[in-house]
């Protein structure tokens, strides 16, 4: 198997703030994104498109670290990640997370044929890798994805 190279972007210039994360020949792009950075993304054409999210914090009510999946399509106002980012960020029901991870593409490939199916498949993916390898590794997370809970 041969080597792949993985480039982190430090956009802030420091690890505790916004990374980019590409790999070489795919155009697939992941994002780090603090809270409270968020602002700082309005810039960013590729967060207005379709993709997948993970929300990381604590709970209030357990102490308990908790993770939330999500998913956004580019709207017609030509939002979509960011615009679903910002919506939980003024919600006081997801009050709790600190960190965004988010997937999209460079070319607004993401499920640009039927967005549902190829999300809906992301998410119970990764759904399960976080609930059997991370979540059950670590009790002290609880992973909540209300995409999967609808069926």
């Amino acid at each position: 198997m041969r080597g792949k190279n993985i480039n982190l972007f430090l956009m802030d210039g420091e690890a505790s703030g916004r990374i980019k994360c590409t790999l070489a020949n795919w155009t697939g792009i992941a994002y780090k994104i603090p809270r409270t950075e968020l602002d700082h993304c309005k810039t960013r054409k590729d967060l207005k498109q379709s993709g997948v999210y993970f929300l990381f914090g604590t709970s209030d009510n357990t102490g308990r670290g908790v993770v939330y999946i999500g998913q956004a399509g580019a709207r017609k106002n030509g939002e979509g990640l960011l615009n679903r980012l910002q919506e939980h960020k003024r919600s006081t029901e997801k009050d709790y997370w600190t960190e965004a991870i988010v997937f999209t593409t460079s070319n607004n490939s993401f499920g640009s044929k039927n967005p549902e199916p190829s999300i809906s498949s992301s998410l119970k993916f990764f759904n399960n890798t976080l609930s059997s390898a991370f979540v059950k590794a670590n009790s002290s997370f609880d992973c909540m994805c209300p995409i999967l809970l609808k069926g």
